[in-house]
């Protein structure tokens, strides 16, 4: 009834906006679906950019308005999101977007007629017989009287057809009913001792008729136990009992097969094998017609990878076998190799024809996308859109950082279990089972390229672990369909050879019975009985427990010491029933805990639009030496026992330090924000002090708590800490509760932060975030100067000029176009936190909030007193920067059944250069490992950034620091569940690591995580990018700087070369830069009696230049005296004419020097000196004021 009804409102605001479209109005419905803005083009109208789509969900795609990839166009002014299988929908294309064969039916995506669900993202097709099938029901779609047969139990098979039932062609059509049948049945265990219902066959040799009978099978069935035996035909055609778990007879080896010649009928069925012992069980690893290799397995002990991934090693022996001797009829061995020697010695030369060929097979696989680790490539950047950390080595992906260990990540030992097929643009490891069987299983269609095509060869070849029928470009079908009974080639090829001769073993890939049967080699130790002589499952090989000796054939050993079929390996289930054979199932990655990038790498960017040197190669970071001094020990801990409930615990040892033995007692009070008006968010208020004991219980009233301790009876104070502890809310009505389509957002900033600063001095978080499979965007590239901008691009998505404009009177006017009160207007909880108050540029230079802007706000808490300890800036007894992270888990983990969108700013440990984040590091891997513990960690994207690198100080000399400023550090987790659910999504983000992004990008994947999880939320377009869009979208390879909202002065996809002193526009460049800063001091204004130097060239400290779109870009560092005050200026030439980018900011340390400005704006192009002549002045009027004040004090008395 609500489907209906909300079906009933769209259409019925779908109708009014239509007719509304010649009136021109403006219409914007509180919904998701429809915005419709004056003046905008519709969808199909022409346009030059996507500002001039103005429907809600559209770009501009090739010069005309259409709807943003996975968006569904309802009419000319609706886009509808696609969704998923078992979703919500309006139309059938929202389906189709992403899953085949779909359609919105009853208001709900589904399957179409004819197709079955697949999890939520698959409608499969109907298997005929002989194809791979995942269920009966899959099967039962192309023809009722089949049934799956698992290869694997319970994880895939082939449709075959049902008992008496013969498969012609792809049909199942009946058979003549015989009186017994020859063929095992292999009874569950489950099922002994319980009533079997058997139902008498209609019709038989002898037209009898029996009754249907109830039976209790034993555990030792008598053959005289069944009068009549019936075709169970029903039981397979059940889907509560599948082909390979029907009910099973325990026996000795707990092994059936059948006997010919047996008198009774339950013998024939139901008789427990005597297997003779098979000394060598060979298989044909390879070529046709050659004698046949004992495989065995060398050593059962896992080879640790980089991944820390167990490969299992099989490995292949020549067989030894005996030849007659002629001269003396003796017997003596030979060793036969599957290895041909050549005729006469050598090896025969390639020619021009095979040349040739051999070039256009090379250039089919080199195409320009993505490579996983050790596929073919011939661009560095195909490598880096899969792992960062790779590159194009010798025309294969290669780890870009290499080491001399044979067992090292590498393209040669890719960490995978051996037999299986890598796709080749994500580097997942599927099942050989899976490849060429007519479904695709790898995203890029990798494991389905199997045309084949040219009788030269010169077309696309076989996929690996794939059988091609005939010659050179014959078709590739799936290695299962080798000796497997049904004909998969046009010529018969993959059954030819199919029975073992003394003289010739079995082909390639297929096993060979005991009894001498050529079977797919998947049959060996897949629970199902298929040899004469049951030698496919060897018992003392496939149980559990099994004893087996080196010299066994084994195609793969699971951990537990079962045997199983190379078929189990990554195909998605658990075959081996210790997972054992699922824990290699993807490419390895090298942890690089040294640096960003290897001596070897030569970009950071490499795409057609963006190209960024690797400059990390030559800086070096020069960290202040470290202080002993930290924040003093605490000695009373505050314990959260409830949401809202505390307890004292006070430590004996350390008080009677503080104390000196003394007694002494405690009280507690709490504080809260200042209600006098502008001093909201400058001054606390504290309620009285209230005494109490160790192990005391309290409510808790306020988030922020402090505690003062006191001694003798002048009470003086030895004991002071504060405290900050989250309060849960009381009324969550309009919170959301978590559902399994929302998602929370928890972001951790870290002030002057750059990518290659992380690397360089906090290896252990970064190695721990990258062991967990973060995204790592290596191409973020800040768009403003300092903080303010940068945080405010994320927040905001708005133009500089727009925020500066609305936050004049302070933050509280423009927090309305903050993204936290966005997600708070969703029914999200939030929170927002910033330490280290004391710095000019965060958003205490804007007045503050009057209002706090989240549900939860920590400045109050710093407020009660932070302290500069050494290294550290302390609050109480313990490091700022730790009682912002304690919260933060706090937050997660007290809002973990709803909704909640937080953030928490650092600044102590890393904004001035003499505080180390080196200080922080073992804490901040710390952090993350506890918050991935958190019940909410699944639903949230979890994002560790910056804002940019360092400003200023001696680390801004060298022309390398010039990129490290430009490019700070952005991490981010994506939810498992999220990459399974949007695959797509997860692909492009992925993808985008490796491309240029900005923050406006962040801001619109923020916007895009709230739109999924609330349908009611809008998603607008960044006021200062117009073309930016979510990371959820591929950023296309050749996007600029302009593209990105990026102007020239913050672009950094250049490479720059060293500038000729003698070149006379090199030189006006110079001029240009010293006197624009010349001009600007003496314009600024000081304090009484004070002035700014006058500013000279002292020397140039380094001189660049790089050309980009017809125009030459100049980079100058110069030094100005007095006070050795350091300038960077970007500057352009465009044919004669030279002009300044942006402002030049200094790139000194000021700290002090300029102080005496009255705008905080102009305190880095000030030197202070005091004016002399105002200072006489000023002396003079003051010795007439004191003169005249003391005479009026006489006059008076």
């Amino acid at each position: 009834m609500r489907k209906s009804l909300r079906r009933h409102e769209l259409s019925h605001q779908l109708d009014l906006d239509i007719s509304a479209q010649s009136s021109g109005i403006r219409i914007t419905k509180n919904t998701s679906l429809i915005t419709i803005a004056e003046g905008g083009g519709p969808l199909g109208t022409h346009c030059r950019k996507s500002a001039e789509c103005n429907v809600s969900n559209s770009h501009c795609d090739k010069g005309v308005c259409s709807c943003q990839p996975y968006y569904a166009q309802v009419d000319n002014y609706t886009c509808l999101e696609s969704t998923l299988l078992g979703s919500e929908c309006i139309v059938s294309e929202q389906c189709t977007l992403k899953v085949a064969f779909s359609a919105c039916l009853e208001g709900v995506c589904r399957c179409t007629d004819g197709h079955l669900q697949f999890r939520k993202h698959t409608c499969l097709s109907p298997a005929p017989p002989s194809h791979v099938c995942y269920s009966n029901e899959h099967c039962r779609l192309w023809d009722k009287e089949s049934h799956c047969e698992f290869v694997i139990p319970n994880l895939f098979g082939r449709c075959a057809c049902n008992m008496f039932f013969k498969q012609i062609g792809d049909r199942c059509i009946t058979q003549k009913i015989p009186t017994f049948s020859t063929e095992a049945v292999v009874i569950d265990q489950g099922l002994v001792n319980q009533p079997l219902v058997v139902e008498a066959s209609k019709e038989t040799e002898h037209n009898i008729q029996t009754p249907v009978k109830t039976l209790n099978l034993p555990a030792v069935i008598n053959p005289g136990s069944l009068e009549t035996f019936v075709p169970l035909s029903h039981l397979i055609d059940s889907d509560e009992v599948e082909p390979s778990k029907l009910p099973t007879i325990p026996g000795k080896n707990d092994v059936l097969t059948t006997e010919e010649g047996g008198n009774s009928l339950l013998q024939s069925v139901l008789k427990t094998p005597t297997l003779e012992p098979v000394k060598q069980l060979p298989v044909a690893n390879r070529q046709e017609g050659d004698h046949s290799d004992v495989i065995r397995v060398e050593e059962m002990t896992a080879n640790l990878h980089a991944n820390d991934q167990p490969v299992y090693r099989v490995v292949t022996q020549p067989t030894t076998e005996k030849k007659a001797n002629k001269k003396g009829g003796g017997v003596k061995e030979q060793q036969t190799s599957s290895v041909k020697p050549f005729k006469g010695g050598h090896p025969k030369k390639s020619s021009s024809k095979d040349k040739n060929r051999i070039r256009a097979e090379v250039s089919s696989v080199f195409y320009l996308g993505p490579a996983s680790l050790g596929m073919p490539c011939i661009r560095d950047s195909q490598c880096h859109q899969v792992d960062v950390y790779s590159k194009c080595v010798n025309k294969r992906c290669d780890c870009a950082f290499r080491t001399n260990s044979t067992s090292a990540c590498s393209a040669r030992n890719r960490g995978c279990l051996p037999g299986t097929f890598q796709c080749r643009s994500t580097g997942a490891c599927i099942s050989w089972f899976f490849v060429c069987d007519g479904r695709k299983d790898c995203p890029d269609g990798s494991d389905e390229k199997c045309e084949g095509s040219g009788k030269d060869g010169s077309g696309e070849r076989c996929p690996m672990h794939a059988f091609r029928c005939g010659g050179p470009g014959g078709q590739c079908v799936s290695r299962a369909a080798r000796c497997d009974g049904s004909v998969q080639c046009p010529g018969g090829e993959d059954e030819k050879n199919c029975r073992a001769t003394k003289r010739k073993g079995c082909p390639r890939h297929t096993f060979r019975c005991g009894s001498g049967e050529c079977l797919p080699e998947y049959e060996f130790c897949n629970a199902i009985i298929s040899c004469k002589d049951g030698s496919d499952e060897p018992p003392h090989l496939c149980n559990e427990q099994s004893r087996w000796r080196a010299a066994d054939f084994c195609p793969l050993r699971c951990g537990n010491g079962r045997c199983r079929s190379t078929a189990v390996a990554c195909s998605g289930r658990d075959g081996c029933g210790d997972n054992s054979d699922e824990i290699a199932c993807s490419v390895c990655k090298k942890n690089i805990f040294r640096k960003i990038e290897s001596d070897t790498d030569d970009y950071i960017l490499d795409t057609a639009g963006c190209v960024i040197p690797n400059f990390s190669k030559t800086l070096k970071f020069k960290e202040a030496t470290y202080k002993k001094m930290t924040c003093k020990d605490r000695g009373v801990f505050v314990n959260k026992i409830d949401y809202n409930k505390i307890r004292f615990d006070i430590q004996n040892r350390i008080m009677k330090r503080y104390s000196k033995g003394k007694p002494f007692n405690c009280c507690y009070k709490f504080a809260y924000r200042s209600t006098e008006p502008g001093k909201e968010d400058t001054e606390i208020i504290y309620t009285t002090c209230k005494a109490f004991r160790n192990g005391t219980t309290i409510d808790l009233e306020q988030e922020v708590l402090t505690v003062t301790c006191k001694i003798g009876e002048k009470q003086t104070v030895i004991y002071e800490d504060a405290y900050l502890l989250l309060k849960k809310l009381n009324q969550l009505d309009r919170i959301i509760r978590r559902n399994e389509k929302s998602w929370n957002v928890l972001i951790v900033g870290m002030d002057t932060m750059s990518r290659a600063r992380a690397y360089a001095t906090m290896p252990q978080t970064v190695a721990h975030l990258h062991k967990h499979k973060w995204l790592d965007f290596r191409g973020y590239q800040k768009v403003g100067f300092n903080t303010f901008p940068n945080i405010m691009a994320v927040l905001t998505g708005k133009k500089m000029s727009s925020v500066y404009k609305a936050c004049a009177k302070g933050m509280t006017y423009c927090n309305d176009f903050m993204m936290w009160h966005k997600f708070e207007q969703a029914g999200y909880v939030t929170a927002y936190g910033e330490e280290y108050l004391r710095l000019p540029d965060t958003f205490s230079r804007y007045n503050g909030f009057k209002v706090a802007p989240t549900h939860h706000y920590a400045r109050p808490f710093f407020l009660t007193g932070e302290e500069k300890v050494g290294n550290y800036i302390c609050t109480g007894r313990r490091p700022s920067a730790l009682h912002l992270l304690d919260y933060a888990i706090d937050f997660a983990n007290t809002y973990g059944d709803v909704n909640f969108f937080g953030m928490f700013w650092l600044n102590s440990f890393s904004h001035n250069f003499d505080n180390m984040p080196a200080l922080i590091d073992k804490d901040m891997a710390h952090f993350f490992d506890i918050l991935e513990q958190s019940s909410a960690f699944n639903n949230t994207f979890v994002v560790f950034l910056s804002d940019h690198g360092i400003r200023f100080g001696e680390m801004r000399l060298p022309i390398e620091s010039y990129y490290e400023e430009r490019l700070p550090m952005f991490f981010m987790h994506v939810p498992y569940r999220f990459q399974e659910l949007y695959f797509n999504e997860y692909n492009n983000l992925k993808t985008n690591q490796v491309r240029l992004t900005t923050p406006y990008d962040f801001h619109l994947t923020m916007s895009n995580i709230l739109k999924l999880s609330n349908d009611s939320a809008e998603i607008t377009l960044s006021e200062a990018c117009s073309n930016c869009s979510s990371l959820f979208y591929e950023k296309p390879v050749n996007r600029t700087c302009a593209d990105a909202g990026v102007t020239d002065k913050w672009c950094s996809c250049h490479n720059m070369d060293k500038a000729n002193k003698s070149d006379a526009y090199v030189q006006k460049s110079l001029d240009l830069a010293v006197s624009y800063v010349q001009n600007i001091t003496e314009t600024i204004e000081t304090d009484i009696c004070m002035l700014c130097e006058n500013l000279k060239l002292k020397t140039v400290l380094r001189h660049h230049f790089y050309e980009d779109d017809g125009k030459t870009f100049y980079i100058v560092a110069f030094l100005l005296v007095p006070g050795d005050v350091a300038f960077e200026a970007n500057l352009m030439r465009d044919g004669t004419e030279m002009r300044i980018v942006g402002p030049i900011e200094t790139i000194s340390a000021y700290n002090t020097r300029g102080n005496c400005v009255k705008k905080p704006s102009d305190r880095s192009y000030c030197v202070c000196k005091k004016d002399q002549a105002c200072n006489k002045k000023h002396k003079k009027y003051l010795h007439s004021f004191i003169l005249l004040f003391y005479t009026i004090i006489v006059l008076q008395y």
